[in-house]
């Protein structure tokens, strides 16, 4: 086939409109119109997709989600208190850096200033794109979130990771940042320190509490792989429409691509919280003890330093607090959905697991 047939044919499924006496707005209208040839389409102007702006459109977008940040509104305070305190951490560490001289300085401090800045950008990006409803990549920057916060906290236990991250970095630049995952942070190096974390909430929570909480990490880890890869699991998080009430006050229809905060965009914050738990119980907190004696001689910021240090160590109290009532939530969501799942299957006579059929 010649090209010229191949541009008829494919003019021939094109509107009929001229480029040089049409502006694009209205070429897009009619491309539009074809598309839903012979569909519903809804009439009313706030359902209709007119060629508009896309600063209207994401105007639009946060005024309707300015509604549903209501969705938001347990989980958003806790995450705001643990994001406050991860930067009152990072903050006391630069500040460390800033009042010692080299010679003396730690190489730890170095080397969880670098890697909690980094984190601290992905924690603000993350709640930025849940705030914008833009659930999808806000899962992928949490995905690597995640493995940051299993660096800082292996930084904070073990001093060969410390000198393997200035190493490989410094010496071998970029080409020096996979090898260095792949013998220290990949998911299977890792996994003694998650087991760590484990231990220390069963203390605290329960055994039969720490195992529902366990599965649900579990789960939404599997869900971030997922995500972060090319696949229908990620790809349909955009494609799924849903009805909301809009900032008008009118039933709306909307599609996540371009910004919709629904429930799963409250997983994608609860799972944050449960990624600095991990830093919370394990990751290196500056103490006024253990700083280095000529960060402590600094007359300029001693006073500043130590209570920087004080105030960090109380506020690590009221975050694990929280994050005990966070896990005690999402542990009783995950009882009630167990719970309603095996009553939808009773109600269409299937057999549930634990049921005994001489009871029925």
């Amino acid at each position: 086939m010649t090209a010229s047939t191949n541009s008829a044919d494919h003019q021939a499924d094109m509107p009929d409109a001229s480029t040089n006496d049409r502006t694009t707005a209205e070429i897009l209208e009619l491309f539009r119109q074809k598309a839903f040839e012979g569909k519903h389409r809804p009439e009313s102007a706030e359902h209709r997709y007119d060629a508009t702006p896309i600063t209207k459109i994401l105007e639009s977008s946060d005024q309707d989600n300015s509604v549903r940040q209501q969705i938001l509104s347990d989980i958003l305070p806790i995450f705001d208190e643990f994001l406050s305190w991860f930067m009152s951490v990072t903050d006391t560490l630069c500040l460390t850096l800033l009042s010692s001289n080299k010679r003396t300085r730690p190489k730890r401090v170095t080397a969880l200033f670098i890697t909690n800045s980094a984190i601290l950008s992905q924690l603000f990006a993350v709640r930025r794109l849940v705030l914008s409803g833009l659930d999808l990549p806000a899962k992928q920057i949490l995905r690597c979130l995640v493995e940051y916060i299993d660096l800082a906290v292996r930084l904070s236990l073990d001093d060969s990771v410390v000198a393997a991250f200035m190493r490989y970095n410094r010496l071998d630049g970029p080409r020096g940042a996979k090898p260095f995952w792949s013998k220290y942070i990949q998911k299977s190096k890792s996994a003694h320190l998650r087991e760590r974390v484990y231990t220390e909430m069963e203390s605290r929570l329960g055994k039969r509490a720490m195992t529902s909480w366990k599965k649900y990490r579990l789960g939404e880890e599997t869900v971030l792989n997922a995500c972060t890869h090319p696949s229908y699991l990620a790809a349909q998080i955009n494609a799924v429409g849903t009805e909301f009430m809009s900032s008008s006050g009118e039933k709306s229809y909307g599609l996540p691509y371009y910004g919709l905060i629904d429930i799963a965009t409250k997983r994608t914050l609860d799972y944050a919280i449960m990624s600095l738990l991990d830093y919370a119980l394990y990751g290196y907190l500056p103490s006024w003890d253990g700083l280095p004696r000529s960060s402590r001689n600094n007359a300029d910021s001693a006073a500043i330093l130590k209570d920087a240090c004080d105030h960090i160590h109380r506020q690590r109290k009221v975050v694990l607090g929280l994050a005990s009532y966070l896990v005690d939530s999402v542990n009783a969501e995950r009882e009630k959905s167990r719970l309603a799942a095996r009553a939808s299957k009773r109600s269409q006579g299937k057999s549930v697991a634990g049921d005994d059929p001489k009871l029925e």
